[in-house]
């Protein structure tokens, strides 16, 4: 997030002394060309100056500058600026800086010292294509609970956000009781196209809590970064283990395959309408060629090269992946996994004393005394297994807003042979009384 500091940029004093003395706005103008990328100019008059600046996907920003009567001698530049990507309230406090900027080189060229200011804080600043994230990452993580009781000083020492806005780190803090954890997320500069790189700082979770916790984070930036929602990677599980719905069977491509297509009506008939929408669309495409302009033609260009690289990433594009990861930790690990209830037993899954974690959890057992189904929610596994292993085995969670029936892996999903396992445990059970019985006679 930016600070109102780091929108204050030196002044471009080099960049203007640069121009020869008594040069008037035709040299300003052309100082200011020299000083940005040609591509970026698409107006440059004495009475306005457009420039549409692109460095990344998300670093997009049009800069328009008026010029009015009396400019340098008795008024500044006027700075506007828009983008289809950068939230308002970031370009709000930018323009507030450019006036300020213009004020301080009142009665002397102002546009390059502008421009200077707006490029060198969209280069220095590698937060920004984070911005709109990073403001409801930190009122999630820092807005204490709604409690007459809560110690607002504990909860800010112990809850935090705070930002390397040069080193395009965010360093995360959170705490619920007397669990805490503590990362970081170094953001890219071609980020959200290139995902962000997580890294736990300290924790007092159980390890298998912890690798479970970054497992799951490495997951939702997976997903996220192959253009899925964030509900639907928080929220919205996938089928229940070993029941996904058979996917269709991959096309026999083989020799043998290939001349059965040829007498196949229906492939050839849809091979047919697919060709036929190709060459409708490069027939419009030729005849409406020669009345574009070249500009219209590289715009078309950059969307084509957008669709085919949607088109082989499986038609989703990457999207923001920071709130999602701080949400995922803060609000369904750290917040949610100590006050945890089970849904079978009511009972909090975790101790209040971390350092009870490890013998409540299993000691060494690889499976744990806790579980988290398909449905995610945590359960205990004595729980679990009592209700999956006896009649009428099947359970359906009893967490609000849920209700989805519980799987686990290594339970059948066949009724019909978990009730066979279950007779034959009563019989064995029956029996062993029975012996105890006579012996004891």
């Amino acid at each position: 997030m930016a600070t109102e500091a780091g929108l204050e940029a030196e002044p471009a004093q080099s960049a203007v002394a640069a121009m020869p003395a008594g040069s008037g706005r035709e040299a300003e103008l052309a100082a200011l060309r020299e000083f940005v990328r040609p591509e970026w100019v698409e107006s440059c008059s004495l009475q306005m100056v457009r420039l549409n600046i692109c460095r990344t996907r998300v670093l997009r920003l049009v800069l328009t500058a008026t010029m009015l009567d009396g400019y340098w001698e008795s008024s500044d530049v006027a700075v506007q600026l828009s983008s289809p990507t950068l939230p308002p309230a970031l370009l709000a406090k930018l323009e507030l800086a450019c006036d300020k900027e213009a004020r301080a080189h009142a009665g002397k060229p102002q546009l390059v010292a502008v421009a200077k200011l707006v490029l060198a804080y969209l280069e220095t600043n590698r937060l920004v294509c984070a911005w709109d994230e990073l403001v409801q990452a930190r009122a999630l993580v820092c807005t204490p609970p709604e409690s007459d009781g809560a110690d607002l000083e504990a909860f800010t020492a112990s809850n935090w956000l705070r930002l390397a806005e040069k080193a395009g780190k965010v360093h995360v803090r959170a705490q619920q009781g007397a669990y805490f954890m503590e990362f970081s997320l170094l953001v890219p500069d071609t980020y959200p196209d290139a995902p962000p790189v997580l890294t736990l700082i300290a924790t007092n979770f159980d390890d298998k809590l912890r690798d479970i916790c970054l497992a799951n984070a490495a997951d939702v930036i997976r997903r996220m970064h192959e253009g899925y929602s964030t509900e639907s990677v928080l929220f919205a599980d996938g089928p229940p283990p070993g029941r996904e719905e058979k996917r269709a069977a991959a096309p026999d491509l083989s020799s043998s395959g290939l001349r059965q297509m040829k007498h196949d009506r229906e492939f050839l008939h849809t091979v047919a309408q697919v060709r036929g929408a190709v060459d409708r669309k490069f027939r419009r495409i030729i005849e409406h060629g020669e009345r574009k302009t070249i500009q219209q033609q590289a715009s078309e260009q950059a969307k084509l090269e957008e669709s085919l690289a949607l088109d082989s990433a499986g038609g989703r594009l990457a999207l923001p992946t920071v709130l999602a990861v701080v949400r995922y930790i803060v609000e369904r690990t750290v917040r949610e996994l100590p006050t945890a209830l089970c849904p079978v037993c009511a009972k909090t899954v975790l101790p209040a004393d971390p350092g009870a974690q490890h013998e409540a959890l299993g000691g060494n057992s690889k499976l744990g005394a806790i579980e988290r189904p398909h449905c995610g929610h945590w359960f205990h596994q004595a729980c679990l297994e009592a209700k999956l292993t006896a009649p009428p085995f099947t359970l359906s969670c009893a967490h609000p807003r849920c209700g989805k029936a519980v799987y686990l892996p290594r339970f059948s999903d066949k009724v019909e042979k978990l009730e066979k396992r279950w007779a034959l445990e009563q019989a064995k059970t029956r029996e062993i009384e029975e012996l105890a019985g006579l012996m004891n006679m």
